[in-house]
């Protein structure tokens, strides 16, 4: 049989069971640990003082094996005295959080392989939290942004303590996997439902992998000597790791108060008709394009490109003739005109009369000062959902070649065909400008009366 540790061992070994769970500057602890064996000495040599004096007369071995006992006993558990000595040497606030949460613990003996697995499902959730940060500096507006840089930012801060806690064996670390299994595994399995092939999400693997071990019985026995910590600290733990996985897929879909609206855009489009004996033959429509401000990262900080995460943010600007000899010009305004719908043989878009080859073929778009202004426009088309896609009179407008308060003049010629009847009334002409897929703005005039863009509802996607 082992012979039992000497008295002075048992006090020792309740001082450093102490010490290890309590947060104490390196430079304090020896001396701490010395003045903390000395007062356990002294209780253990008081009982036994006490007991001589009351007369008791055990054999010496059981006198100092109760006398220990009970002055160990007296003396405190080491999971208070360790708080209270963190609470000593720091904050409240420490103490209350990364001290209850990360305490220094006694040798907990080998790591559990359950553990390995919640390791690596944490470490993949600090994964995701970073690339979704990336995505959000490319792809969102400031408010939207800065919710999810929030919500990943405190999320991150939960996983690292949790993979720490992990390490030290503590159990709400266990406990706190379990709702983030849950979510990731729901999302995974939308994700393989939504269709259309099979889509796997990694991290729903990874979930799937750690979701035994999680409830499972061996990481239940390797946590037990853990402290519980608060459900005040554990509520807010649960819901800023939780708020890190549902947040940024609903980002997109807060309401963004430095977006622009209608408001800030305004249009003023004039037609200029001419013809001959036999009626019409040419009509010129000018548009006045000016916008009193732009969105602030409209996708995001960091400078865009055709990459894998996002494309350039493009405005659509349209402009059509409808020939209906009997339109009612007032009911147009403020109604979404298919601006994709086909002309017909009616009218055609003929370009301009710039002589420079670079504008053939294209409306002319010029600054407040008259010159040509060649850097507006990206591309021929527009937005699909707002029509003109890959209509020669349609135009697609980088974001970037915006600039609030400057007046930009838009110019399109559109030609009379000879098939085309001729009516009482001069045609419509109708510019559509849609700004990304936010909102719609059009404005119709006719040779003899002018227009204002107004906004209307967007039109249906596009469909080839």
């Amino acid at each position: 049989m082992n012979a039992a540790p000497a008295p002075e061992n048992r006090l020792r070994a309740h001082v450093e069971a102490i010490l290890e769970r309590a947060s104490v500057p390196p430079e304090h602890r020896d001396d701490l640990a010395e003045e903390l064996y000395g007062h356990l000495w002294q209780r253990w040599q008081d009982g036994r003082s006490a007991a001589e004096r009351a007369g008791a007369n055990p054999a010496p071995a059981d006198s100092a094996e109760s006398s220990v006992e009970d002055a160990i006993g007296s003396f405190g558990d080491p999971g208070s005295l360790g708080r209270d000595f963190t609470r000593a040497f720091h904050s409240g606030l420490y103490a209350g959080t990364i001290g209850a949460l990360l305490p220094a613990v006694a040798d907990i003996g080998d790591e559990s392989p359950d553990a390995v697995m919640l390791r690596l499902f944490f470490g993949c959730l600090l994964v995701q939290d970073l690339v979704l940060a990336f995505v959000a500096l490319r792809t969102l507006t400031p408010v939207r942004l800065g919710v999810t840089l929030a919500s990943l930012a405190l999320s991150a801060v939960v996983v690292v303590l949790a993979l720490g806690a992990i390490g030290k064996a503590q159990r709400w670390a266990v406990r706190l996997a379990l709702p983030a299994i849950g979510i990731c595994l729901v999302e995974g399995f939308a994700e393989l439902m939504a269709g259309p092939g099979i889509r796997i999400n990694l991290l729903a693997v990874v979930a799937l992998m750690a979701a035994l071990p999680a409830i499972g019985p061996e990481l239940r026995a390797w946590t037990v000597q853990s402290n519980p910590i608060r459900v005040r600290l554990g509520v807010p733990l649960t819901a800023l790791l939780v708020g890190g996985l549902l947040i940024p897929p609903l980002a997109p879909a807060l309401p963004e108060p430095t977006a622009v609206g209608p408001g800030d855009l305004s249009i003023h489009l004039n037609a200029s008709c001419s013809g001959d004996g036999s009626g019409l033959t040419a009509l010129t429509a000018t548009a006045e394009i000016k916008w009193d401000r732009l969105d602030q990262w409209p996708q995001g900080v960091l400078p865009v490109g055709s990459d894998a995460f996002t494309s350039p943010a493009y405005d659509g600007l349209y402009a059509t003739v409808l020939p209906d000899p009997a339109f009612d010009l007032p009911s147009y305004v403020g109604a979404t005109v298919d601006v994709n719908a086909d002309p017909g043989p009616y009218w055609q878009f003929v370009g301009n009369t710039a002589t420079d080859s670079a504008w053939m073929g294209m409306p002319v778009v010029t600054g407040s000062d008259g010159a040509l202004f060649a850097g507006w426009f990206g591309i021929q088309g527009g937005p699909r959902w707002s029509g003109g896609f890959g209509m020669p009179a349609g135009l697609m407008i980088r974001q970037s070649a915006l600039t609030a308060g400057q007046l930009v003049t838009v110019q399109w010629a559109f030609q009379r065909q000879p098939l085309a009847p001729q009516g009482d009334n001069a045609p419509m002409v109708v510019v559509s400008y849609a700004h990304m897929d936010h909102f719609l703005v059009e404005a119709v005039a006719t040779c003899s009366k002018p227009g204002v863009g107004v906004p209307v509802a967007p039109l249906a996607p596009w469909q080839p």
